[in-house]
């Protein structure tokens, strides 16, 4: 049986999870998926005021990686290919009322980002790494393994303590 590619889905949860973990444990200078963060948005745009706050956390976070591992030939969960990228706001945008409360329920507390992030992960193990993290050809991104893989890193350093930023290089 042929291995799935990672969805957009798949990819947006990790990366709003990641996001928002990253906003509490202060690895990026943001706080729109914090409650405080959601509940204002939610007055300025109150239909889309989650998509709003999930693009704004990954610029800040994007802007993080981007200063850590540098641009270029690399790749990360918040700086992916265009055809992705666009595939993953498709999503955000189809994103209806009773999922974006589920969501927001979920943000609502570490833990159960944590619990969610964890379920991501699905038992791949950590490298124990801290700071930019090279995972290898960019090609990688296309198995289905993945989100499982860049999920697991990122739930050992908010576990540890360590910040980390796992990225692909394109190749040359």
């Amino acid at each position: 049986m042929k291995e799935q590619r990672p969805t957009a889905a798949s990819l947006l949860m990790l990366r709003c999870f990641v996001a928002a973990l990253g906003e509490a444990n202060r690895w990026w200078r943001s706080t729109f998926l914090s409650p405080t963060g959601l509940s204002f948005l939610q007055r300025i745009y109150p239909r889309t005021f989650l998509a709003a706050a999930v693009r704004s956390a990954a610029e800040a976070a994007r802007v993080e990686h981007d200063a850590r591992i540098g641009r270029g030939k690399v790749i990360h969960l918040f700086r992916l290919p265009a055809a992705l990228e666009r595939s993953i706001d498709d999503v955000l945008r189809g994103w209806d009322v009773a999922t974006q409360a589920q969501i927001r329920d979920i943000l609502d507390s570490r833990e159960g980002t944590i619990t969610l992030l964890r379920d991501l992960a699905g038992g791949q193990r950590p490298n124990k790494a801290e700071g930019p993290m090279n995972c290898g050809n960019a090609s990688r991104l296309g198995e289905a393994s993945t989100v499982a893989f860049l999920a697991a890193q990122y739930l050992d350093g908010f576990e540890a303590g360590r910040r980390l930023y796992p990225y692909f290089e394109v190749a040359k």
